[in-house]
């Protein structure tokens, strides 16, 4: 059963194409025509995470992008220049119209407020409004050990020869998460015209973790084709957990906060933007880590 889950679930998702605004987060006004109407958001009343209670039919939600802001030391939450992460993707379940989105890893004694997108196959995305900003009864001490660090002098090296990206310097998994290498995979982000996407990627020598200096990337091997022959940033570094279980559990795709990390040529010089072009003619797929319309 999890495999075709998975399976169904990760085809849905593909088939999609991508628009996307990373760097901005802007809120659109849903008009009184769309079909999705904006879903109620709640503090989770019994932890962390938010309760998400759909207003219409979800047949045909392909799924929902799940997105937080820290708002702590900002009475007018909308002032806060703390960055807006994508923390998840969640497939809702046709028979169920609220659910409970568990934001384990986050700070206590922090105030965050979130919002989501719903994509559907013939409106496209809804965004909802922000909540209330809200203080987590359970959470972590530091929010940098629930992230990937790096070192002072880290990059990306990349070969426009080979199609290559190489990790230079030290990468370090978040410390404070239990279990995490059985958890979690990293994945680079990719932004360009035609989307943004998470891509998982493996480690080019055996019975070392995909993250250690010196590991070679192959783009051809990971990215999908509509990021090839055009501007394509290179975003950062996060860990991605895929949790598919039983019809009733919650499906979804959780992300760490995103590291950025510069990216250099083969003669150690920055590349402006962390942009590169690709010029091949086939490629894999990700999962869709836009952030607005």
């Amino acid at each position: 059963m999890k495999n075709t889950i998975k399976r169904s679930l990760t085809y849905s998702i593909f088939a999609l194409g991508c628009i996307f605004a990373f760097a901005t987060c802007q809120l659109v006004e849903i008009t009184e025509n769309a079909k999705i109407t904006c879903p109620d958001l709640n503090q989770n009343p019994s932890g962390t995470g938010i309760i998400v209670t759909l207003k219409n039919s979800i047949q045909d939600i392909e799924y929902i992008n799940v997105y937080r802001q820290e708002v702590t030391g900002y009475p007018n939450e909308s002032d806060s220049t703390f960055p807006i992460e994508n923390i998840g993707l969640v497939f809702p379940s046709k028979n169920n119209t609220t659910f409970v989105y568990p934001d384990d890893y986050i700070c206590k004694n922090k105030i965050y407020r979130y919002y989501v997108r719903l994509y559907d196959k013939q409106e496209g995305y809804t965004l909802s409004n922000w909540t209330a900003g809200m203080t987590p009864q359970n959470g972590y001490n530091d929010p940098e050990t629930l992230k990937y660090s790096k070192g002072t002098n880290t990059k990306l090296i990349y070969n426009s020869n080979d199609k290559k990206l190489t990790i230079s310097g030290p990468i370090v998994a978040p410390s404070a998460i239990d279990n995490f290498d059985e958890k979690f995979k990293p994945a680079l982000v990719f932004s360009c015209k035609n989307g943004t996407q998470a891509v998982t990627f493996i480690s080019d020598t055996e019975n070392q973790t995909p993250i250690h200096d010196g590991n070679e990337i192959h783009l051809l091997e990971i990215l999908p084709s509509t990021f090839f022959n055009t501007d394509l940033e290179i975003k950062g570094l996060v860990a991605q957990f895929e949790k598919f279980g039983d019809d009733d559990d919650l499906q979804r795709v959780v992300w760490t906060e995103l590291l950025s990390i510069p990216v250099y040529d083969t003669d150690n010089r920055p590349i402006a933007n962390n942009k590169i072009v690709i010029e091949v003619k086939y490629g894999a797929q990700g999962y869709d880590f836009s952030s607005s319309l």
